[in-house]
């Protein structure tokens, strides 16, 4: 039986709209009737078996241990009137990680690698709370529309507690999740650990990279592939840079057969994959490069390579944030330094920038301008090697390098529109 819109659940929630099915139960769209705070509401719509009962309920017991902001919390738990349980969760905003690859194909590594980060940082809370997701997939990852990107653990319908207590629920030889995304161990139905979901989360990275699966899913000759194959390593589509060696290292180690030769956790995963990537080795034929838009440069020209200066204008009170530093510091990535002074000034330097300087400034208007709005105001300029900043020169106590200065004369030009020309 679904629910109608406008009706009253578990006494404080209200039914917006139906949102989706899946295979436990349909998920709805709510509102605390009092608070008027979102909410998903998830209710089985099976009238079924008691191990189908049992395993949602267990749902809301595991997820209610877990506080963390790559997971979607659960707000409450309850019973409807004709028996059916009730979950009320935290609405995560944003499009699901399925949608982001079917609109818009895969992403360039550096936008993936801080998904990828997230994810696991959602992992090791679920892990160190004693629960595995099971299910990892792209559809049970959401990302917001809008930066700051913080992907976020949806859909804990089989999850279940990392120690095992004989639960017949959770025990050896059941076979639960999307076959695409289960490791070996999975798939035979063996026993579970926190390494079973580093493996599904190194294959959503790898069809966020790629835009496909090492081993394609629907045919009983690739899973058999999967138990005896090694993972052919991931590929940048044409056209794009390729991965850094020490990613492409991470996500082999992430997709061994064998779990013991993983990561041991979440956490040893995610070091890894913060440790400043590998340079990329030169491609045998060098790719197209893009036509740069630094001052000076000729149509088609090869990007000159240099030192990339990034200057922003931020709102004072907004850069006095912690999280708005720590959103620029993601901001300025594994190749930039950022600093922050004299209450307003954003800079950033690329040193050996490797390809065209406008598309990264470009990238970089585009979210300084979504986040602060038009009234902030940028500038940039390729110099053939970075100003040389000290404390002084960010306390105020010494001049700012003329180069630098120039640039911030300019961020400020009265005839000069956001993310206008150089």
């Amino acid at each position: 039986m679904s629910l109608a819109t406008g009706q009253l659940v578990l006494d404080r929630y209200v039914v917006d709209g139906f949102l989706s099915e899946g295979g436990m139960g349909s998920v709805y769209r709510g509102h605390h009737a009092r608070l008027d705070r979102p909410v998903v509401l998830k209710v089985v719509t099976s009238d079924g078996s008691s191990d189908l009962l049992a395993r949602f309920e267990r749902e809301a017991m595991l997820m209610a241990r877990v506080r963390h902001p790559n997971v979607v919390g659960i707000l409450d738990y309850g019973v409807l009137p004709d028996g059916r349980p009730c979950i009320a969760m935290e609405l995560a905003e944003g499009t699901d990680l399925g949608r982001v690859l079917k609109a818009g194909g895969p992403l360039p590594w550096r936008e993936a690698v801080p998904i990828l980060d997230g994810v696991l940082a959602g992992l090791a809370a679920i892990h160190q709370a004693g629960v595995l997701h099971r299910d990892l997939k792209p559809a049970n990852v959401v990302v917001p529309d809008a930066p700051p990107v913080t992907p976020r653990l949806i859909d804990f319908g089989i999850a279940c507690p990392t120690e095992r207590r004989g639960d017949a629920l959770t025990r050896t030889g059941t076979v639960l999740g999307t076959p695409a995304y289960m490791p070996p161990e999975q798939l035979l139905g063996y026993a579970l650990d926190a390494r079973t979901d580093l493996y599904a989360a190194a294959l959503l990275a790898y069809e966020l990279l790629t835009g496909d699966l090492p081993f394609p899913p629907g045919s009983v000759r690739d899973v058999m592939r999967r138990l005896s194959e090694p993972c052919p390593p991931p590929v940048a589509p044409a056209g794009r840079p390729p991965l850094p060696p020490g990613l492409v290292a991470l996500l082999a180690a992430m997709l061994e057969r064998e779990p013991e030769r993983r990561p041991a956790t979440a956490n040893d995963a995610r070091r890894r994959l913060r440790e400043r990537p590998s340079p990329v080795p030169p491609a045998t034929t060098p790719a197209p490069v893009a036509p740069s838009s630094t001052p000076g440069s000729a149509p088609g020209s090869t990007a000159p390579s240099g030192c990339l200066v990034f200057v922003a204008a931020v709102p004072r009170a907004r850069l006095g944030m912690p999280d708005e530093r720590r959103w620029l510091a993601g901001l300025a990535g594994d190749d930039g330094r950022g600093f922050v002074f004299r209450g307003e000034w954003w800079v950033v330097l690329f040193d050996g920038l490797d390809g065209a300087p406008g598309p990264r400034a470009a990238a970089l208007e585009v979210q300084l301008l979504r986040r602060y709005g038009p009234a902030t105001r940028t500038a940039w300029r390729l110099l053939e090697r970075a100003p040389e900043l000290t404390a002084a020169h960010l306390a105020g106590a010494a001049r700012l390098p003329a180069e630098l200065s120039a640039l911030l004369d300019a961020a400020h030009a009265p005839d000069r529109e956001p993310g206008g020309a150089r």
